[in-house]
C-alpha cells in the first residue's frame, strides 16, 4: 500500500512542482501585523484546484485577505481525517 502511494506521488511530480511554483509566486508574508498574510489570494488557487476535481471547499475570512481555507474529500466508511497547514509565509531576514 505504501509503494502504491509512492508511485502516485512519482506520477504527480510534474502537477506538484506547478503547484509550488503557483503557491511561491503568491505574496503571503505574515509580518505579524494584523493585516499582513494575504492567505485569501493562496485559498483563492487552492479553490480553483480543488473545485476542478469536484472536491466541496470554501474559503472563510477572520478579517479581509485573512483566508482559512476548508474542504471536504468523502468516502466510503465513517474514517474521519483532519489535515491542518498554514498558508502564509514569514519574512526571510
Amino acid at each position: 500500500a505504501l509503494q502504491k502511494l509512492f508511485d502516485m506521488v512519482d506520477e504527480a511530480t510534474d502537477e506538484l512542482v506547478e503547484l509550488q511554483q503557483e503557491l511561491v509566486r503568491i505574496q503571503s508574508v505574515n509580518t505579524g501585523a494584523p493585516d499582513s498574510g494575504n492567505e485569501t489570494e493562496v485559498c483563492r488557487l487552492l479553490e480553483q484546484r480543488f473545485s476542478a476535481e469536484g472536491i466541496p471547499n470554501m474559503t472563510l475570512e477572520s478579517a479581509p485577505g485573512r483566508g482559512n481555507f476548508i474542504a471536504h474529500i468523502g468516502g466510503k466508511n465513517s474514517a474521519r481525517l483532519m489535515f491542518m497547514s498554514h498558508t502564509d509565509v514569514v519574512p526571510v531576514e
